[in-house]
């Protein structure tokens, strides 16, 4: 959030020139995953489609560097679009790492059942994975 006094001391190119780059970084995080070899056209749709309901031409021209001179209230919107889109992904990625986390969970417990000093170094792998799955052990490598 800029400060009255921060905007004071910028002129008002070098603050469309930051808007600008902004909505740029923000449609190039909205079309990932990036897919090598692709066209631009199809980055920028994917963009467009992950953002929701923002119109094309502003995800076309948040992509050339054209955001700078862009209402505030469009600026926000966008923010508020990608805001979502990050929301939606961090979702994703929980739901993700809870499938991942039964699934290993599952397996350790199998092989706890099955023979347990036969399995002994495959249960410590699997319950290690299963603390790094939690955002345990980050310290570790």
């Amino acid at each position: 959030m800029w400060s009255h006094r921060a905007l004071s001391k910028c002129s008002q190119s070098e603050i469309q020139e930051s808007i600008a780059q902004e909505m740029r970084e923000a449609v190039i995080e909205a079309a990932q995953p990036a897919v090598p070899g692709e066209s631009v056209k199809a980055t920028l749709l994917r963009a467009h489609r992950n953002l929701g309901s923002t119109k094309f031409w502003r995800v076309r021209a948040a992509w050339k560097g054209e955001a700078g001179d862009w209402s505030a209230t469009a600026v926000e919107e966008f923010r508020g679009k990608l805001n979502a889109l990050r929301v939606e992904r961090d979702k994703r990625k929980y739901a993700a790492a809870t499938v991942m986390g039964q699934r290993l969970r599952a397996m350790r417990d199998g092989l706890q059942r099955t023979d347990p000093e036969f399995f002994g170094s495959e249960i410590d792998a699997l319950s290690w994975a299963l603390r790094r799955c939690r955002g345990e052990d980050q310290h570790e490598s």
